[in-house]
């Protein structure tokens, strides 16, 4: 078991084997994936908890790269842009010199940006996914190019350019069938849910976030069932439905369960702009 493999594992929802198959590559890759599934699962604070701790099994280049992106990904969870960033930035001449052939690297621009795309600093967020993009495709990682390209049409959906965002999503759909990864094919499910609720389809929207939410439940990620339920509220709200306050009841339940204080402060956000 490599590397690769622990992360396909992770990639396909099957948390549990990869925390076990994690343990068999050393200290400090164990503590790197442990960080992983706990922020893929609604436990930012534990996983930036785990990510620092991996610090001090660090020995080389590639080491510090992935410590500093599992800090990365937690701090974007929690909204901590700047810590983000500047954690990224004490690895960034480490990633230069890599860059070309360390998939931690590509996962490096990647992260940074989502942090720029979460703090609505978009033109870079596009900078930074379309060099993540290219690199992942020299490396031929056939399951981060769907990331990649989803992350592109996230981000022109928030600039409100749909033709490019589904052009986006529907190349990143693509690929995501091919390899039947639950947890992208739900993560595609809920970014055509967003577009047609963007485009006013609002019926057609609801048909991909409920399928969204099934897809979840067949993983079994209470993290992001919730989330499901949160677009379903949003959805509900559009269509004028009873099932708004339901949807997001659930949602609030489910995130309550994992402690997630963060999430239940966007669900708080949600109602009072209701």
């Amino acid at each position: 078991m490599d590397k690769k493999q622990v992360a396909d594992l992770i990639a396909q929802g099957r948390y549990e084997e990869a925390l076990d198959q994690a343990k068999l590559l050393g200290d400090h890759w164990n503590l790197i994936y442990q960080s992983r599934v706990e922020e893929l699962t609604g436990h930012f604070e534990q996983a930036l908890v785990t990510a620092q701790r991996s610090e001090k099994t660090a020995t080389s280049d590639e080491d510090h790269i992935a410590t500093a992106v599992a800090k990365a990904y937690a701090c974007w969870r929690l909204f901590k842009f700047d810590i983000g960033h500047s954690v990224l930035d004490t690895v960034e001449p480490l990633v230069s010199k890599t860059v070309s052939s360390n998939p931690w690297s590509a996962t490096f621009y990647n992260i940074r940006g989502l942090l720029f795309w979460k703090a609505g600093q978009l033109d870079s967020a596009l900078t930074d996914f379309e060099y993540s993009l290219n690199l992942r495709r020299k490396m031929n990682l056939t399951s981060a190019i769907g990331y990649s390209l989803n992350n592109l049409g996230n981000t022109y959906l928030k600039m409100n350019d749909l033709p490019h965002a589904e052009q986006y999503y529907t190349e990143s759909l693509r690929i995501r069938e091919k390899l039947g990864h639950h947890p992208a094919l739900a993560a595609s499910q809920n970014s055509f849910g967003r577009l047609e609720d963007q485009r006013g389809n609002h019926d057609q929207a609801f048909e991909h976030h409920h399928r969204c939410l099934e897809i979840w439940q067949e993983v079994g990620n209470t993290q992001f069932i919730a989330k499901a339920y949160r677009f379903l509220a949003i959805n509900a709200y559009y269509r004028k439905s009873k099932d708004r306050d339901s949807y997001l009841n659930q949602s609030d339940q489910l995130f309550t369960k994992l402690e997630n204080t963060t999430d239940l402060a966007t669900n708080e956000r949600i109602k009072q702009n209701w």
